[in-house]
């Protein structure tokens, strides 16, 4: 993701920055131009088979935002030592604060029997 002066926020195409600027078993995955971000939803299971965008507490939007960009850094921060670890943590805290600070409070409370074209069609 890339934030713009503009206040946009810019997502690079999968699978990943890195990835992109690389040939992946011979394969070109293109990265321009980037995708405009339109909205970001916490993700939770629905307690039925009813799929649903709701507003949620903003602390727990926050959190859910944060346990999951957290959870893909976490086997790299074990390794480090802990001040390097702590430093990556905050910078993994301002980068959810930017997101989360720029899209209202919402999740998909999401079924495995859901139709999510359909939940989302206001989102996508």
């Amino acid at each position: 993701m890339e934030f713009t002066e503009e206040s946009e926020i810019l997502v690079h195409r999968l699978p990943t920055w890195s990835a992109c600027r690389e040939r992946l078993e011979g394969r070109e995955y293109p990265f321009n131009p980037p995708l405009k971000l339109k909205s970001v939803l916490a993700l939770t299971r629905s307690d039925n088979d009813n799929e649903s965008v709701q507003e949620v507490k903003a602390s727990e939007f926050y959190a859910q935002i944060y346990r999951c960009i957290f959870y893909h850094y976490q086997e790299l921060f074990r390794p480090m030592p802990v001040e390097y670890s702590q430093f990556a943590a905050a910078r993994l805290r301002e980068f959810t604060d930017k997101l989360t600070s720029r899209f209202p409070a919402k999740a998909l409370f999401a079924s495995l029997t859901g139709n999510i074209r359909s939940t989302l069609k206001d989102y996508l």
